[in-house]
């Protein structure tokens, strides 16, 4: 299957509404590539670290806290979602939510310590 055919099958599903992504990266720029779609279906794949396609994000390496601070400010910049659901977090659940995110152990005490020195 071509990219032609990938985007017209993509904007289809756009428009009926089936398909309702935040973001939409076609060729090799992903995270995981997907092998062996069969002939007619699509590979679908999520990825929630924001770390591929132009404009994006890197997520922090582990236990770097001026990146992850850096990370946040950024998100909350570019990502009307992830403002909505971070501002009424607890720093706990900040760093429960970052921990997801990222795939590492966020430590609420040094997340909140960043924070309070950079501020």
């Amino acid at each position: 299957m071509t990219n032609d055919e990938i985007k017209q099958q993509i904007a289809a599903a756009l428009a009926n509404g089936t398909l309702q992504p935040a973001t939409i990266v076609l060729g090799d720029n992903v995270q995981h590539k997907i092998e062996n779609v069969e002939p007619g279906g699509i590979g679908v794949q999520i990825n929630h670290n924001h770390n591929y396609g132009e404009g994006a994000i890197p997520v922090p390496k582990e236990n770097d806290y001026n990146a992850v601070r850096e990370y946040v400010q950024l998100r909350l910049q570019k990502d009307e979602d992830f403002k909505h659901h971070w501002n009424p977090l607890k720093w706990s659940e900040r760093a429960e939510y970052l921990t997801k995110i990222f795939g590492w152990l966020v430590d609420t005490h040094s997340l909140n310590t960043n924070f309070n020195r950079h501020r």
